[in-house]
């Protein structure tokens, strides 16, 4: 009896052994090492080195970099922002305001930014609109006090009466 009782001692322990063993394994065996160094090997999309196309859902914000390139002396931190969850645009930015940008939504395609630059606005039925979101006629240019500087498709002049000839120039 006491010789079956060492064995199943044996048996027991041996089996302990192999079972904690075994896991251990299966445990060791889920991770596996990289074959190169980044960026190359198994890393996945979407942000790699590679040639293949490469997506994203929502925005791709390019850039964080800190440049001195105020005249005031404020520090921008500049970075590219690529947008096409309601447009699509590209904007170049600042520490938080945009310094300009290329947009397509609807029928408009629009140069501009959120400043006091004003926005240059190409409508696609045939329209273009400098210092005016809604051109009314083929050009419109707007003053900076509002009033229209120049709209017609004639040539005539709109509701200022200016004229402009380019002829000799």
């Amino acid at each position: 009896m006491k010789t079956k009782l060492k064995k199943l001692s044996y048996w027991a322990g041996v089996s302990a052994v192999g079972i904690v063993l075994g896991i251990s394994l299966q445990f060791t065996r889920a991770w596996v090492e990289p074959t190169v160094a980044p960026p190359g090997g198994n890393i996945g999309a979407p942000i790699n080195t590679g040639s293949l196309p490469q997506s994203k859902a929502g925005i791709l914000n390019l850039g964080s970099t800190t440049v001195n390139h105020n005249p005031a002396g404020e520090t921008w931190n500049y970075s590219l922002l690529l947008n096409a969850s309601d447009m699509s645009s590209i904007g170049f930015h600042d520490s938080g305001h945009s310094v300009g940008s290329i947009k397509f939504q609807g029928n408009a395609f629009t140069i501009g930014g959120n400043d006091a630059w004003g926005d240059a606005n190409v409508y696609m039925p045939g329209k273009v609109g400098i210092g005016t979101t809604n051109p009314t006629n083929k050009l419109t240019v707007s003053q900076s006090s509002g009033g229209t500087g120049y709209s017609g498709t004639d040539g005539t002049g709109g509701a200022l009466g200016m004229a402009m000839n380019l002829a000799g120039v």
